[in-house]
């Protein structure tokens, strides 16, 4: 009997093995995804998880794992003419995307639609420890002369190909005659944005901030601050803090307690979803139907049918995948707990309200990055703690594979605790280049240490226990990170002296062992 089915057109089975699974995930995804927020917003106010969070980057990463565990052992029946494991990932992506969107879209609708308006006569009547979304209010006073201001610039796109400059006014908003101290709660809160090209010169970059600056400060002295139906309570968000930032300027009192920002709310408040409720089932049938066609054309394997029919698992399944990368064993020790440290830190440093995509340096900072000026004035402790820090999701991922390639080869010839001396010196080394050779650069990363790793990798092969001509992967790897430093933004002092520092340090501690048997 053929192994596999006679035609990719015999469309049944596979539909009746794969498709209800799909689909109960879907559902479940985006509804569990909608209950958990609700669950947060109800009962754990306390709790505050920003809303760029749940709005991107929850609804992208939730629908992963019951994909991954549910969804991934059933797309094993699929069979391909060549590449089957690139094709069952290309299954698995789409289904995460189609399950990711309409969360993504339901995140953005579902608590402000079902959130009320709340008609005040006043700003003392709002509750400042736990105020609603939406508020009309009926008699305000704005004080324009008590305003503060505060510049939030970031990259964004694909390869940080642009500069956002999103500048932040926060003005004192209180009864009609009250006298506005220090300490006050309630702020009017206007954003400005551009955006410009990210590889200009560094001339025309502060050309151009200065003049959006002075376009900014224009819109707001033209501003009609009772333009608006109803006015909306900022959230857990960057620009909250943004906003926060911008009061504090000119009170000069931490916004850490209970301010509010109020922002006025774009057009009238029935309309404030659009029509994201439809966009909702919309996307959801999208995705659904692309699912369904593409899989018309694999063929799929009736013994492995017939296997997962009877409730064995395939092999390699999902569980078993990811404890060879991040569970600790005899022959794989040391890179696993250094890959679970650096994983730990970034869902922590996201968690308090750091951006997952791209950090400002400012935030990287307070967190521990290196920069001279900071290290070299006493907190020396930074040539550590940025070792475990990273400067966005990409950032992370590339510094994880380099990691996890690195240690394949070098532990087993160094050993684990080897392994570790090399990966905290030469990182260290990585640091101390880095301060040396940039007077201002913010640095972070595992990099300079991973270049460590590689370094000693280059001395095993100097001292005969490796061959170079079995080192290509290592030049290309080096020499395409090398490259990508010359275009800007990344460390490449840090990434040479890692590699110099790992060099060394892997030849001292070939030599010390080579006398220790010879002796």
């Amino acid at each position: 009997m053929s192994r596999e089915s006679d035609s990719g057109l015999d469309y049944w089975p596979k539909f009746q093995h794969i498709v209800p699974a799909y689909l109960a995930i879907g559902i479940l995804t985006v509804a569990g995804l909608i209950a958990i927020r609700w669950v947060f917003a109800e009962y754990l106010p306390g709790i505050e998880i920003k809303e760029d969070l749940w709005e991107i980057w929850i609804p992208m990463v939730f629908p992963i794992i019951p994909v991954a565990i549910w969804l991934r052992p059933r797309i094993k029946i699929l069979k391909f003419k060549d590449r089957t494991d690139d094709r069952q990932f290309f299954f698995l992506s789409i289904a995460v995307f189609s399950m990711a969107v309409p969360s993504i879209i339901a995140q953005n609708f579902i608590l402000r639609a079902m959130a009320d308006l709340h008609d005040v006569p006043t700003v003392s009547a709002i509750k400042s420890d736990r105020p609603n979304r939406y508020y009309s209010i009926s008699e305000f006073e704005v004080q324009e002369h008590l305003g503060g201001a505060h510049a939030d610039v970031r990259a964004s796109g694909k390869h940080n190909e642009y500069l956002n400059f999103d500048f932040f006014f926060a003005f004192p908003i209180s009864d009609p005659g009250d006298n506005v101290g220090r300490e006050h709660v309630f702020w009017y809160g206007i954003k400005h944005h551009e955006q410009i090209s990210n590889r200009l010169e560094d001339e025309e970059k502060e050309r151009l901030y200065k003049s959006s600056y002075e376009d900014a400060v224009e819109f707001v002295e033209n501003y009609d601050f009772r333009d608006q139906e109803y006015f909306e309570v900022v959230p857990a968000s960057d620009d909250r803090d943004n906003y926060r930032k911008a009061a504090e300027s000119r009170s000069g009192v931490s916004w850490e307690n209970d301010t509010v920002i109020l922002v006025p709310g774009e057009g009238t408040f029935a309309n404030r979803t659009g029509e994201k409720f439809d966009w909702i089932f919309l996307s959801s049938g999208i995705g659904s139907a692309v699912f369904l066609l593409f899989l018309i054309w694999p063929t799929y394997d009736r013994r492995e049918l017939q296997r997962q029919r009877r409730g064995e698992m395939p092999e390699g399944n999902f569980v078993d995948g990811f404890r060879e990368f991040f569970i600790p064993r005899n022959d794989y020790f040391a890179a696993p707990i250094l890959l679970d440290a650096i994983i730990i830190v970034y869902l922590v440093q996201i968690f308090s309200g750091i951006h997952p995509i791209h950090p400002t340096g400012g935030e990287l900072l307070e967190w521990g990055a290196n920069r001279r000026s900071e290290t070299a004035g006493g907190e020396w402790w930074r040539l550590v703690t940025s070792m475990f820090l990273h400067g966005g999701l990409m950032h992370l991922m590339l510094n994880a594979f380099g990691l996890l390639l690195a240690a394949i080869f070098v532990e087993p010839i160094y050993g684990r605790i080897k392994l570790f001396v090399i990966y905290f010196f030469a990182g260290i080394g990585g640091s101390l280049a880095s301060i040396w050779w940039y007077e201002n650069t913010i640095s972070v990363g595992a990099s300079g240490a991973v270049f460590g790793l590689f370094g000693a990798i280059f001395s095993l092969a100097a001292m005969g226990v490796m061959r170079f001509s079995d080192l290509t992967w290592l030049w290309i790897y080096l020499g395409i990170n090398l490259l990508f430093g010359l275009t800007g933004g990344i460390d490449n002092a840090a990434h040479i002296g890692g590699f110099i520092s790992g060099a060394l340090i892997g030849l001292l501690l070939q030599l010390f062992t080579k006398l220790r048997h010879e002796q």
